[in-house]
């Protein structure tokens, strides 16, 4: 379900603006948000797992990522 919140967010953002890359920071931010809902007692961790999934939702996610 938050998968889905976020994807209808960034799309949503992306397709209002006219310089999308400038709205990366506050997608992110808002990405954390519902991720932190969705994790419920995990969501001090929400930070530490967050940025591969954030960056595959918002298509920034680098060709060579790899988790560590």
């Amino acid at each position: 379900e938050g998968r889905r919140r976020i994807l209808a967010r960034v799309n949503q953002r992306m397709l209002a603006s006219a310089t999308p890359w400038t709205e990366l920071a506050d997608m992110v931010q808002e990405a954390r948000e519902i991720l932190r809902v969705e994790f419920g007692a995990y969501a001090a961790v929400v930070d530490d797992v967050s940025n591969g999934e954030i960056a595959r939702l918002i298509g920034i996610c680098p060709i060579d990522w790899e988790p560590s």
